[in-house]
């Protein structure tokens, strides 16, 4: 993210009197969107190079595709008001537009007010009214089919999920629902408790809960919750050993194994399943990774030692490594490691080659191939079997396959051009539209532009993946 923001302050110190104000393209990159001032409050959106209506002013940051890339939604500003412009269509008339979000299944929800009052508009339909609305709460399940959001009324807190209000709360957060849609939970407070609250029923009170963590599928439920000054898992209702601290709690695909890692005194160990595992002087926050089948794997240290404990079998021993990670449709693991000045790509337990550098391993959906960015000398390389393709720049996080598995992008730098480019399948294929990463980091609310953030990584690594596709299917 570092290397975006850079080249976007290159970019914007030559914007200076240019038409277009803000430009992207849909998810799938085949649409693209400008936002085009025309003078003083003259300002519309142009896609695919076909101009919509003007408006006194168009809201950059609340412009929103579908996930599928059919469909655009931005909030605009008239003489009367701000509507919400869909499809060539203008919405109600509100005072102010706040967040817009699309379901999988291409629902329109969006915060809005009006008379000072919020209220959020699902499928064309007006909830109740609220004093405020909560940053960021809106959210989908992951298939489209539930719904919920979190608003303040008369100083209490009240989630609506699936359009039915909750109790009132002193406050509320992490509004989520599990994978398969079949339980919504949220972190509520009140009168100095802590509680869960799953499918409308509330946990005992704690000191504090730090997560709530649903299963993909199979319905279970965790809690890190403090009581007593310690940390405690609380799986199903059934709470486990206190700790001095305890974090990232994971479910396996299909919910049956659950594990997370805990510190005691000086030694940190994973709990799998309830049963304690090895004792080392550090686990790698947030490296434990289950399998599609349930296998375990995560990140520890003994001494100056780092190890990947694979199925509680520790791998050799390195000065670093890398998260372990699976292929997303295979029993496939790799992970990146260094011992002294080499660096190795480890895939199912084979060291690779050493370079000086070994970054991301990416595998094919399921697991019978893979690839990795690495560096050795001034050269940046995409490694690929016993291929290696070699470029000034590789950016970290960006190396993906194509759906079937045949072709592999990834977004390289020239250093004598000065620019970005993606690579297919070890050769430059495509220009990367830099304008585009200024206007992505021109949405994001300057306090946390310079914080790493995973989402900025997933756009990224989402825009190469999009691009591979299109250029597969047209080539």
């Amino acid at each position: 993210m570092r290397l975006a923001l850079a080249l976007a302050g290159l970019l914007c110190a030559g914007c200076v009197g240019s038409r277009v104000v803000w430009f992207g393209r849909s998810p799938d990159r085949r649409h693209a969107v400008e936002v085009i001032e025309h003078g003083a409050a003259r300002q519309l959106v142009r896609v695919d190079g076909r101009d919509g209506p003007e408006y006194l002013g168009v809201g950059v940051e609340g412009i929103a595709w579908s996930p599928d890339g059919k469909r655009l939604a931005y909030p605009a500003r008239r003489r009367d008001g701000w509507t919400v412009v869909q499809g060539g269509h203008e919405g109600p008339v509100f005072s102010g537009i706040g967040a817009i979000v699309w379901s999988a299944a291409g629902e329109l929800s969006y915060a809005a007010t009006r008379a000072g009052r919020w209220m959020v508009v699902r499928g064309g339909r007006e909830g109740p009214a609220f004093d405020a609305l909560f940053g960021r709460s809106l959210v989908y399940s992951r298939d489209g089919r539930r719904f919920g959001y979190a608003g303040e009324r008369d100083g209490r807190a009240i989630a609506v999920i699936d359009g039915v209000e909750g109790p009132p709360y002193d406050g509320i957060g992490g509004l989520r629902f599990s994978a398969d849609g079949r339980r919504a939970a949220y972190i509520a407070h009140r009168g100095g408790e802590t509680h869960g609250v799953v499918d409308g029923v509330l946990s005992p009170g704690y000191e504090a809960i730090a997560e709530i963590a649903l299963s993909p599928a199979g319905g279970r439920v965790a809690l890190s919750v403090k009581e007593g000054g310690l940390w405690h898992a609380v799986i199903d209702g059934a709470k486990g050993e206190g700790f001095e601290r305890l974090s990232a709690i994971q479910f396996s695909a299909r919910g049956d194994r659950v594990a997370y890692a805990a510190r005691r005194g000086r030694k940190e160990q994973v709990v799998i399943d309830g049963a304690m595992g090895p004792a080392y002087d550090a686990v790698m926050p947030w490296s434990l990774a289950f399998s599609r089948e349930g296998r375990l794997a995560y990140a520890a240290r003994r001494g100056a030692a780092w190890r990947v404990v694979f199925e509680g079998t520790e791998g050799p021993a390195y000065d670093e490594v890398g998260a372990p990670v699976f292929a997303e449709g295979g029993e496939a693991i790799g992970y990146s490691a260094r011992r002294g000045r080499s660096s190795f790509a480890v895939v199912d337990g084979v060291e690779g080659p050493a370079y000086g550098w070994v970054g991301q391993i990416a595998f094919r959906s399921d697991g019978r191939d893979h690839a990795y960015l690495a560096r050795r000398g001034e050269r940046s390389l995409v490694v690929h079997g016993r291929s290696e393709s070699a470029f000034d720049l590789v950016v970290d996080g960006t190396l993906v396959f194509s759906r079937d598995g045949r072709h592999l992008a990834c977004l390289v730098g020239d250093a004598r051009e000065g620019r970005l480019q993606v690579a297919i399948d070890g050769r430059i294929a495509l220009p990367f539209d830099v304008e585009e990463l200024t206007a992505m980091v021109a949405r994001v609310p300057v306090e946390e532009r310079l914080l790493p953030s995973p989402d900025h990584d997933n756009h990224l690594r989402g825009w190469v993946a999009a691009a591979l596709e299109a250029a597969v299917a047209d080539p």
